[in-house]
């Protein structure tokens, strides 16, 4: 996930596909907004045909273990 310009909060990046395209994607996107809804597809601009993926995840944390 790449750093949030300076004062902006991190959002995080949820995974999708397009069947249209047959082409995996991510998105940045607010909770509230992902689940509401799909993100539109980047190249083609669909929503309807986007279906929501599970993505890997990681923690970084500044303490060590």
């Amino acid at each position: 996930m790449a750093t949030p310009p300076e004062g902006r909060p991190a959002m995080p990046e949820y995974a999708f596909y397009c069947r249209p395209c047959k082409k995996p994607f991510t998105a940045a996107m607010t909770m509230a907004a992902h689940d509401k809804g799909v993100a539109p597809c980047p190249k083609c601009g669909k929503k309807r045909e986007v279906e929501k993926r599970i993505a890997v995840a990681y923690v970084v944390t500044s303490k060590k273990s």
